[in-house]
């Protein structure tokens, strides 16, 4: 967990006068400590401000409560007359508030609203917005609600939350001719948390399923096998009744580990040591050789009754050269 706080300030570089100022505080957490390692996780925040056509300075900073460490960045912004309607933001309800919520949703809330501005150019007094909700390319959700926009043009879809959603869904809403769209995901219980890229979760299941299972797999739809792989993984959980999969948890962590340790020419978990490492785990002792006489060398894993042997192909690949029991 981390508290933050972030400073905004607004410049109007025609007049050379400040035009806005802001402070607000993000509190952010991680349920897992490898995420607070990923480089490719961010602490999201959202704040709207309404300004006439022109050009500005946007200064943010943003300071960690905790560590004091500050983060500073500045940016020239021209701003013209909007068109289309902006992007989606989604947003929930807190004490009679909307706050951003990021793009994972916790299944724990009833609404999910799609925050959306139309631009001066066509807005009017009141709006059909039509919206479409697809799982993996599948449209699950289709429907249309009459909206009336505040003084800046903005609208609040709301969108009535299923217990049942997993993953990533494609969200896009329709004002007039102008579309909008969005990919956010659901959350519940460590088995949703590996929902967020489906695509990714079916390549590394090769290392682990029976080659047929695994053809069968390709073979499904992408719903179908989204739905093959929740079950599966339901299925494999030693402790059904708590919301931990440790099974699915221990699987991902070897996986994170084979991408960071073996990975040369492409992702660790496909690479022999990899898919050894996702399958057994770490070894009981790994004894490196010298180099033989055509210049090889090899690494020997050995684990109760089985011996791996590898050998670095020259470019530091390790590749599967023999296996004993």
């Amino acid at each position: 967990m981390a508290s933050l706080s972030f400073k905004l300030s607004v410049i109007n570089i025609s007049t050379d006068r400040q035009v806005y100022h802001e402070t607000w505080n993000v509190i952010a957490e991680e349920y897992y400590y490898e995420d607070t390692r990923d480089p490719n996780k961010f602490v999201k925040s959202h704040n709207s401000l309404n300004l006439p056509v022109g050009t500005y300075i946007f200064s943010i900073m943003i300071i960690d409560n905790d560590s004091k460490h500050e983060w500073k960045k500045t940016e020239t912004v021209k701003l013209s007359e909007i068109t289309e309607i902006s992007e989606i933001q989604p947003m929930i309800r807190v004490n009679h508030e909307y706050k951003f919520s990021g793009d994972n949703i916790e299944l724990s809330i009833d609404t999910l609203f799609l925050k959306i501005q139309v631009p001066v150019l066509i807005r009017k007094e009141k709006y059909e917005a039509h919206y479409v909700i697809k799982d993996m390319e599948v449209e699950i959700v289709s429907s249309s609600v009459q909206l009336t926009p505040d003084e800046l043009g903005f609208v609040m879809i709301p969108i009535a939350v299923d217990k049942e959603w997993i993953g990533l869904y494609e969200f896009e809403v329709k004002i007039g001719d102008k579309i909008s769209t969005a990919e956010i995901g659901f959350v519940n219980t460590s088995l949703d948390r590996y929902f967020q890229d489906v695509k990714m979760m079916m390549n590394v299941m090769s290392a682990i399923l029976p080659y047929r299972d695994y053809k069968d797999l390709k073979k499904m739809s992408p719903s179908e096998q989204k739905s093959f792989l929740y079950d599966y993984w339901k299925e494999q959980d030693p402790t059904p009744d708590t919301e931990e999969n440790e099974l699915l948890n221990e699987f991902y962590i070897r996986v994170e580990y084979a991408n960071i340790h073996f990975g040369v020419l492409s992702p660790g978990w496909k690479s022999d040591r990899g898919i050894v490492y996702i399958q057994y785990g770490n070894p009981e002792s790994v004894e490196t050789t010298n180099r033989d006489s055509f210049g090889r060398t090899y690494e020997i894993w050995t684990y109760s009754g089985k011996k791996f042997i590898f050998i670095d192909d020259g470019f530091g690949d390790y590749r599967l050269f023999r296996q004993t029991y």
